[in-house]
């Protein structure tokens, strides 16, 4: 019993000794401070410590890329832009084609064969034998023509011979001879007179304005009160 305490006393002290031999080892090791005050001793060059400069650190940009289901979701407007249509141009050839207006046209003299002794002799022989001077045609006319404007250009391109004058009073024109064949030549009261629609009109053939499918006839009557 004795023996195992004096080895137990041997062994703390062995430990405690070796704590101080560590613990002096440890201080005699550490550099000594300079004393950056003190003037370098001559011939004795200060140290000198050179610093390596540290490489500059890049930044560095991390990018974080969220799953579908944690993307922000876009705002959907319900206006749509609405496009601006351009006018569309129909071409000449494209456009619809202006209706032709037309009428038709007859002058006739046949009431003179009924009454040929009325007819002065010399003037006989210009009534035609059935009485007709320029046979019923279709021909056209332009919007805001008269019966007149018809009648004037339908002879003249026929070659047919006609006369007339302006009438101030009725502002209108008044037919004295169609084909050489004048008013008054069959009796006191013959003349021309004029249709349209199988109608005598009140006014003058140029007052009358045309309309599309107008029968416009021109006659020469021995009386005006037959």
């Amino acid at each position: 019993m004795k023996r195992k305490n004096i080895f137990l006393i041997i062994f703390l002290l062995a430990v405690v000794a070796f704590s101080l031999l560590a613990g002096g080892l440890l201080t005699t090791q550490k550099p000594a401070s300079v004393d950056s005050s003190c003037p370098a001793q001559e011939g004795l060059e200060s140290p000198v410590v050179e610093h390596e400069q540290m490489p500059e650190k890049t930044p560095v940009t991390t990018q974080i890329s969220l799953p579908e289901a944690e993307q922000p979701e876009k705002l959907e407007t319900s206006e749509e832009p609405t496009a601006q249509k351009e006018p569309t141009l129909t071409p000449a050839s494209e456009a619809p084609a202006r209706e032709e207006l037309t009428c038709t046209l007859s002058v006739r003299c046949d009431d003179v064969l009924l009454h040929m002794d009325k007819l002065a002799e010399e003037k006989q022989s210009i009534i035609p034998d059935n009485g007709i001077m320029f046979p019923e045609q279709t021909v056209s006319f332009s919007e805001g023509e008269s019966v007149f404007d018809v009648l004037l250009r339908e002879l003249k391109n026929s070659k047919i011979h006609l006369e007339f004058v302006n009438n101030p009073m009725y502002n209108s024109a008044y037919i004295e001879g169609i084909g050489n064949l004048y008013e008054f030549d069959c009796g006191d009261t013959s003349g021309w007179m004029y249709k349209v629609n199988g109608i005598e009109p009140r006014y003058g053939c140029s007052q009358y304005k045309l309309k599309n499918g107008d029968k416009i006839e021109f006659f020469y009557r021995c009386s005006m009160f037959n």
